[in-house]
């Protein structure tokens, strides 16, 4: 049977509707059995390398430039590696079921041999990801034995501090000179008017460098700044090899008065091999573009989406939503696979919505997920895993997955008396409980998704959103809070926000400083930064 004879087939009902249910169902199994894959390795790799014992605290962490949250725990690791173990044969069962209602006339060979192409093919990127997280983990668990090894040579205080010196400067390297590829793709794409945009991409140096440039320098086109930008990040990161290189020759110098010459070796190479394992680890991570969906081929089916769910999420979240921060990008297209989407329409008895039923609802959620591209370099390239920014439906798939998140984890631990806020994935609550209480709560969180881990903040001075919050000896104080990554610009015209966030700026800014300001102080410095932002506002 060739492509001809099966494209005739495919014009029957019948043949593409088992067709369509074949393909699901490979697809699906295929996909448990890379997780299945995934999974087993994090759990042989822990029980080998012994990652759960080997733990360090986190100031321990960042004074070793380390990976404190490197891995998952046991217990989430050996939940998902029973859970794939049990779904792969089970789905394997049901292919079987599938394969004894073959119509007749059918070449089974074919039609094999077509939907496990396109089901590789179409996986391609998901493997490349999977392998790169598996590299990722070991070069961690790596890491944590060679600084091990390190100490347990007994070095003096002086080579502990060219060490932490030396990896340091390694590690701020890496990071600055990360952010300053990323930040010129992001300048050479804008100026040729690419779909992509720099808007909220998360460069906390080079946004640092341009802040500066843009608030105490003369004034200047955003061109000129961007350039000189890139400039001092450069020179930045080569002044951390020359910090590097110092320590070392220091180190070195201390050979002629040491002791034990042959330890003073040991302790050299064991520094000199751990840097070779942050260097392969930052060749492991990967850029991430942030695209711009104002002219996407999905725009239309996202923003169908967002209008028929978002008023839905209002009516019954509303209780716990606050309506300003910033947005979430975690593996969304992961979540429509858990049927998260399907379970909020069903808890709130929504099984259609406007006539359109929850199947086709998922189905063209899946759609916008899978289907944006963007160009990068003149070329065409596809948005893999996760969300857009700026496509309308991504901002209420969030809401609603964290509408699960907070309803599994948080909601139930707290008391009817407290306070608790949530924007997309930023949380704010209040608790009586003992701070060693609330750490256990969140760190239980942490383990309701491999994806998603907290960053939290306890004490008597917090940021949520844009405000930052402190309690004076009982007296409240407030000012707006400005996150480091955060550019001196207002959103671009070109993103695919509502057109009314783009009236009235000024006034908006204006009003918030007010609102945000305890003392006329805090809100006379507020208004300076904001004529600068509007100087120098692309």
């Amino acid at each position: 049977m060739n492509t001809d004879t099966l494209s005739e087939l495919l014009n029957q009902k019948e043949i593409l509707l088992f067709i369509r249910q074949l393909t699901q169902l490979v697809n699906k199994l295929n996909y448990s059995q890379l997780q299945n894959e995934q999974w087993s390795y994090y759990y042989n790799l822990g029980m080998t390398e012994g990652i759960w014992t080997g733990r360090v605290s986190k100031k321990m962490a960042e004074a070793n430039s380390m990976c404190y949250t490197y891995g998952r725990s046991k217990v989430l690791i050996k939940q998902r590696f029973e859970k794939y173990k049990q779904q792969c044969p089970q789905i394997q069962e049901t292919i079987n079921e599938h394969l004894k209602q073959i119509p007749p006339d059918i070449d089974m060979t074919l039609v094999t041999n077509v939907i496990n192409s396109l089901i590789h093919k179409d996986q391609h990127q998901l493997r490349l990801e999977l392998d790169r997280r598996k590299t990722i983990l070991r070069l961690d668990a790596e890491e944590h034995k060679l600084v091990d090894h390190f100490y347990t040579l007994n070095p003096r205080q002086t080579e502990i501090n060219s060490a932490k010196i030396i990896w340091k400067a390694l590690h701020d390297q890496q990071a600055i000179l990360h952010e300053t590829i990323i930040f010129k793709k992001s300048a050479q794409l804008n100026t040729h008017r690419s779909s992509c945009t720099q808007q909220d991409i998360q460069l906390p140096n080079i946004n640092r460098i341009f802040t500066s440039f843009a608030l105490h320098n003369e004034p200047s086109s955003t061109e000129h700044i961007t350039q000189k930008t890139i400039v001092t990040a450069e020179e930045i990161a080569q002044n951390y090899t020359k910090i590097a290189t110092a320590e070392k020759n220091k180190l070195l110098s201390t050979k002629t008065n040491h002791k034990n010459v042959q330890l003073l070796d040991q302790i050299i190479t064991a520094i000199h091999t751990r840097e070779n394992n942050m260097k392969q680890r930052a060749k492991a991570t990967p850029l991430r573009p942030v695209l711009n969906t104002v002219h996407a081929a999905t725009k239309q089916i996202s923003q169908y989406l967002d209008k028929l769910i978002r008023p839905l999420f209002d009516r019954f979240v509303r209780q716990t939503t606050i309506v300003d921060g910033a947005n979430l990008l975690a593996h969304l297209q992961k979540y429509i696979q858990k049927a998260i989407l399907a379970e909020f329409l069903r808890e709130h008895y929504c099984e259609k919505v406007n006539g359109v039923s929850i199947d086709t609802i998922v189905e063209l959620g899946r759609i916008v997920l899978k289907a944006n591209a963007f160009v990068c370099t003149n070329k065409f390239c596809r948005h893999i895993i996760g969300g857009a920014m700026g496509s309308a439906f991504t901002l209420t798939l969030a809401n609603i997955f964290m509408w699960k998140w907070e309803k599994q984890t948080i909601l139930p631990k707290l008391g009817s008396h407290e306070i608790y806020g949530r924007y997309i994935d930023d949380v704010f609550f209040t608790s009586n409980e003992f701070q060693g209480k609330v750490k256990e709560l969140l760190e239980a969180a942490n383990n309701f998704h491999p994806n998603i881990k907290l960053e939290y903040n306890i004490g008597k001075f917090v940021a949520f959103l844009d405000v930052l919050v402190k309690n004076n000896n009982g007296i409240l104080a407030s000012s707006i809070y400005h996150k480091p990554s955060a550019q001196p610009t207002v959103v671009s015209f070109l993103s695919d926000h509502p057109r009314h966030v783009f009236r009235n700026v000024i006034q908006t800014v204006l009003t918030r400083a007010v609102r945000y300001s305890s003392t006329f102080e805090v809100f006379n410095n507020e208004r300076r930064a904001i004529r600068s932002m509007f100087l120098y506002n692309r």
